[in-house]
């Protein structure tokens, strides 16, 4: 990317959040058209997907969906579910990012393509956690929250661990 694309990019980034800060944009916009601005670039960044900056995907479709999650809660009142909803928003953005980008990456190893569904994976299953919690409110779920689940990422995160060594 030249300068002068990066130049205006800036420009462009720094109206945005001005016209923000002023209250003559919403957060939820600014932040739908800072993410629109990544994925404009992404998509003109390259003909194919594997020419494509995914570097400008990933925080396009973060921003997207916060900008969506954002807009939820302060149009449509959506305060008791903005715990577990915005967890389900960030997965999804993880989602898009390998059914836009990483699954036409032919030419690299399956572990290389999917890498965002692991992260995509996580944030669901933590909001859906939540939900169970906030919904259930039993016991069984509140165990389950604060001492298995905690123990099942330290034997995951040690799996990992042991795999990466024994390599």
């Amino acid at each position: 990317m030249n300068r002068t694309v990066i130049g205006i990019m800036l420009v462009v980034l720094g109206i945005l959040f001005l016209l923000g800060n002023l209250g003559i944009l919403s957060g939820a916009l600014v932040l739908l058209l800072v993410g629109g601005g990544f994925l404009f670039f992404y998509y003109h960044s390259g003909k194919k997907a594997s020419h494509r900056n995914i570097g400008l995907l990933i925080p396009g479709a973060i921003l997207i969906m916060v900008g969506i999650y954002d807009f939820l809660i302060e149009t449509l009142r959506m305060q008791y579910v903005e715990g577990y909803l915005f967890f389900i928003f960030l997965s999804v953005a993880f989602a898009g990012i390998y059914l836009i980008h990483t699954r036409n990456l032919k030419e690299l190893s399956r572990g290389k393509r999917i890498w965002p569904l692991y992260p995509a994976l996580g944030l669901f299953m933590f909001g859906i956690l939540i939900v169970s919690e906030r919904q259930l409110e039993s016991e069984i779920v509140s165990v389950i929250f604060s001492n298995l689940f905690p123990i099942a990422l330290i034997i995951t995160g040690i799996i990992i661990v042991i795999r990466a060594v024994n390599k």
